[in-house]
């Protein structure tokens, strides 16, 4: 009676879920703001840049124009909005190299059975 030999790469492939889950947990933890809490996070984030601003000035008034606060505003938008992006993209990445490694795996463990049931 032969001895069965457990295939090691059955443990890369539970590192392979233990990596997928990984991502897609990070995936669903982002939070991403509807958009009255952009618009919202947006005002505060451009009012603690003025007060900021107001703070360095000598005589504590700035001359802000309504094209500055647009394009300002903007910027405040579009950084936001690029950090849930960022962590989305880290969350993928996880997710791709979770994937990859199951596929690997999954194939040498498949490759090694095939091959003993040809030789046997």
């Amino acid at each position: 009676m032969a001895a069965t030999r457990t295939n090691p790469f059955w443990l890369v492939a539970i590192i392979g879920f233990g990596v997928l889950g990984y991502g897609l947990f990070q995936w669903f933890s982002v939070d991403e703001l509807s958009d009255s809490e952009l618009q919202a996070s947006i005002e505060a984030n451009y009012q603690v840049d003025v007060t900021r601003m107001r703070a360095r000035s000598p005589d504590g008034s700035v001359g802000l124009g309504a094209e500055w606060e647009r394009k300002h505003k903007q910027a405040i938008r579009e950084e936001l909005q690029g950090q849930t992006r960022q962590a989305k993209d880290f969350a993928q990445s996880w997710i791709i190299a979770g994937m990859g490694i199951l596929i690997f795996s999954l194939g040498r463990i498949f490759a090694a059975r095939i091959g003993r049931a040809q030789e046997g």
